[in-house]
Order: C-alpha cells, then sequence, then structure tokens
C-alpha cells in the first residue's frame, strides 16, 4: 500500500488531493509527505520458501520489492513500476 501510495505522490498528488483538481500545480508545489509501513510490517521476515504467482523465468515486469518479501510476481499496476 505504502508504494502505490508514495508513487502517486511522487507525480504530486497528496493523499488528501480532492476528486476534482482544479489547479494541479498547487498540488504539486506542496511538500511531499512519503508514506512508511507500519513497523511491525517492517521486521517481517521474507517468507521462508519463496512462492510464484503467474510469474515466469527472466519476466522482466517482476516486482524487485515484493521479491524481497519472498513473493515471485510481476508488479501489480499500482505500483507503477
Amino acid at each position: 500500500m505504502c508504494a502505490s501510495f508514495n508513487a502517486r505522490i511522487e507525480m504530486g498528488l497528496p493523499r488528501d488531493a480532492p476528486a476534482y483538481i482544479a489547479d494541479f500545480e498547487a498540488l504539486r508545489a506542496r511538500p511531499k509527505v512519503l508514506e512508511k509501513p507500519p513497523r511491525w510490517a517492517e521486521k517481517t521476515p521474507p517468507l521462508r520458501r519463496p512462492i510464484r504467482i503467474d510469474a515466469h523465468e527472466g519476466d522482466p515486469d517482476l516486482s524487485s520489492h515484493l521479491g524481497r518479501m519472498g513473493v515471485i510476481m510481476k508488479s501489480p499496476p499500482y505500483l507503477f513500476t
């Protein structure tokens, strides 16, 4: 979830952005406050035995973020990676 929110924040869309944006430049000018996962999630170790979800060896779209947790799959579209 943090990665999804942070991708949008980096583009200039803060979490509290309105549904209708009249002045996109004003939103972009605001300070970027990135999300962080809860402490318990940061301390969770990767899976002992990795799992593969609809992914193939050498697939260029594999998620490095999920791979660090032991989940081998393509990047979800909401991550923009």
